[in-house]
């Protein structure tokens, strides 16, 4: 497709939209990695309930959209308890939280893309569960699509770069023609993990670094005090500016996560 650009400076393009706090950015993926336990299934359910509803998430604005949770790692009741708990705590009606978010237990049918040969070659492809992931998506008009989790959902060498890449773009199709955006939650790689908990560099990313690569933003939840808080880093950003971390903490009962300092970047907001 040939790009026109000739008249960039009297029909400028729209600016980079996002779907939460210039963290998540639409017509793209971003990777959100921790450590298995940390959290991050519960923050992206969490924010899933935000962007359902138009709500803001740790103190910053979301875009209403409509949500889809793919859940690999957790089945329905487990589900059914976690949003309980987030929707009380949060102030959220669960009937409207459901009326802009769909929940899919994939626990039985996790995998989006597999390895395959073909003449003798290998190489990775979408599965049938994709195809039917990608009608219920056309057809209730998603815009954001939240994977949980890759080493469930990709059924490659995830060490592979073209299957990694080719897997990454296949996600983003699925909400392309919705101008929508994808965040895929994955495991942190092997060095990071034992590194433990402490780890504080920015390999915070599964495997090959095609999963860095391909990810247009990326974002690393990590343990960072004796304590239990949690710092949620902005390790990646292709559209402009990472955002300062956030610093995060459980509510008393665990049930779900709330920002420290609600404020802590809203200076940064402004400058932006």
């Amino acid at each position: 497709k040939r790009v026109s650009i000739a008249d960039v400076f009297i029909n400028p393009p729209e600016p980079q939209r996002y779907i939460w706090c210039k963290r998540i950015p639409f017509d793209a993926l971003s990777l959100l990695a921790a450590h298995g336990g940390t959290g991050k299934s519960l923050f992206a359910m969490q924010l899933a309930a935000h962007t359902s509803t138009g709500r803001s998430f740790l103190g910053l604005e979301t875009e209403r959209i409509k949500t889809l949770f793919f859940s690999a790692e957790d089945s329905k009741d487990t589900i059914r308890r976690r949003y309980a708990a987030i929707c009380k705590d949060d102030g959220l009606d669960p009937a409207e939280v459901e009326s802009n978010l769909i929940v899919l237990d994939a626990t039985d049918a996790p995998c989006l893309f597999h390895e395959v040969y073909i003449n003798g070659v290998r190489t990775g492809e979408p599965t049938g569960h994709y195809s039917e992931l990608k009608y219920l998506i056309e057809t209730e008009g998603v815009g954001f699509l939240i994977v949980d989790n890759a080493s469930d959902s990709f059924g490659a060498n995830p060490i592979d770069r073209q299957a990694v890449t080719k897997f990454i773009r296949a996600l983003v199709r699925l909400v392309r023609d919705a101008g929508g955006a994808v965040l895929l939650l994955s495991h942190v790689n092997k060095v990071t993990a034992k590194n433990g908990k402490k780890q504080t560099d920015g390999e915070g990313y599964a495997d090959s670094a095609a999963w860095h690569n391909a990810a247009r933003s990326r974002l690393f939840l990590n343990v960072m005090e004796s304590n239990g808080n949690l710092s949620l880093g902005h390790e990646k950003n292709n559209y402009g500016k990472k955002q300062p971390p956030l610093k995060l903490a459980f509510r008393i009962n665990g049930s779900s996560l709330q920002a420290i300092d609600a404020e802590q970047d809203a200076t940064s907001e402004a400058d932006n």
